[in-house]
């Protein structure tokens, strides 16, 4: 029998043109902007934050999910951006786990772009990036992902 792999250290991972890392206190601001924006809930207008307190609670509940699973949505800057620069974070996204233990944990796959970052393919680019992370963790494996591992 093998050993098992150290588990993969997602929170700072690179695509092509983004920078995808863990969420920090300093992104509270700007993901609020971008979460109270209506243009970014044209589909469904109600779930538009109104209060900085919803944005804090979602930033506490990625920070819990990075702690658990090693995994959890990042926030959206591009290469070379400066992540001390408010103005550089394009949203958040990445993979969430749902559910409850033991049999309802799922992945849930789920992004949100400030409106001058949609229609880039930042949305695809990231969800590619967390697909393969999610396929990675073996702790909360995908269905299909850590046949091979077991």
């Amino acid at each position: 029998m093998l050993p098992d792999a150290p588990a993969p250290d997602h929170r700072r991972t690179r695509t092509a043109r983004l920078r995808l890392d863990a969420p920090m206190p300093g992104d509270l601001e700007p993901l609020h902007e971008i979460h109270a924006d209506p243009r970014v809930w044209t589909h469904f207008p109600s779930l538009r934050f109104t209060r900085v307190a919803q944005t804090r609670g979602m930033l506490e509940r990625f920070t819990t999910g990075w702690q658990a699973a090693g995994l959890g949505p990042w926030i959206v800057r591009e290469i070379g951006a400066d992540p001390g620069d408010p103005a550089s974070v394009l949203g958040n996204g990445g993979c969430d786990l749902r559910g409850d233990a033991p049999d309802g944990l799922f992945w849930n796959l789920g992004y949100r772009l400030a409106p001058h970052a949609q229609g880039k393919g930042y949305a695809q680019e990231l969800s590619a990036a967390a697909v393969a992370a999610a396929e990675s963790s073996c702790a909360y494996p995908l269905p299909w992902a850590c046949g091979a591992r077991r």
